[in-house]
């Protein structure tokens, strides 16, 4: 495993160095590197800023560790092609351990929201997601289970919403837009 961190370090400080000798940082990240760079930034292991800047060893450090961090939490999900082919594109995504009202967003016609929730140290408790409209009305409920739950909810109508996420549970929700 040692062996192997090393080995990753060695690859992106040179790759990197590269970067930056050629002058190559760039908003958007390569097409061979689209997919992994997609993944990593939905499951929140990169800001996704920057992909050909310079890399630091204390960078790849903070990515390796909120990869472990996110594997042995068991919220990882996948790669999948999906993510950088278009199919579906995250609009955002909100994770935390209490009730909260989110920001705005804006989806097309077709739109799902996903999530996982687990039991905090006092045990199972509700999760709910409600969905408002930008005037405050309620358009819909995605979500109204107890403790741990992953699953999504697909949604028919475009518009500016917010969600009310309502828990005292571990979770993170994700809002996906089919373009």
């Amino acid at each position: 495993m040692k062996s192997r961190i090393l080995l990753v370090l060695s690859v992106v400080v040179a790759v990197s160095s590269a970067g930056v000798l050629y002058g190559a940082a760039q908003h958007q990240p390569s097409e061979w590197a689209k997919e992994a760079w997609g993944w990593a930034k939905s499951e929140g292991i990169t800001d996704g800023t920057n992909p050909q800047g310079a890399c630091t060893r204390e960078m790849v450090m903070v990515w390796l560790y909120r990869l472990e961090q996110r594997k042995s939490q068991g919220w990882l999900t996948p790669p999948k092609a999906a993510y950088a082919s278009g199919a579906w594109q995250m609009v955002n995504q909100f994770m935390g351990n209490a009730t909260r009202s989110t920001t705005a967003f804006t989806v097309g016609p077709e739109w799902k929201i996903a999530w996982r929730t687990e039991p905090g140290d006092s045990g199972g408790t509700g999760f709910q997601i409600h969905i408002y409209d930008v005037d405050g009305n309620l358009a819909g409920v995605a979500a109204d289970v107890n403790g741990a739950s992953i699953s999504e909810s697909y949604q028919h109508q475009a518009g500016t919403y917010h969600l009310l996420i309502s828990t005292a549970q571990s979770y993170r929700v994700e809002v996906w837009e089919k373009r």
